[in-house]
């Protein structure tokens, strides 16, 4: 059973804008697109850490592997997605 879409509804935005435009996630999300779990535990609110397993998940099933797996991927994914024409403002 994926879990992914359990995931609290800011996460889940927070992940898909740095997907989709390159948006700088927070400390919490660019930890998880990491995969520092002892970062992402460390910067988690009550919310996020209750919900770690579903959040996981949904970075896993939605967020491409390029963009994800080590701190280099996530800022080489910003730089990427901005070189693109693409915004990396908030949305």
């Amino acid at each position: 059973m994926m879990y992914d879409e359990e995931a609290p509804e800011e996460a889940r935005g927070t992940m898909d804008r740095f997907t989709d435009k390159g948006t700088p996630p927070g400390g919490f999300i660019r930890a998880v697109l990491a995969n520092d779990l002892t970062g992402a535990f460390e910067t988690a609110d009550d919310i996020n850490s209750a919900n770690m397993k579903a959040i996981v998940s949904y970075a896993y099933c939605h967020v491409p592997y390029a963009a994800r797996g080590s701190y280099e991927k996530v800022a080489a994914w910003i730089e990427r997605r901005g070189k693109d024409g693409k915004s990396n403002g908030p949305s």
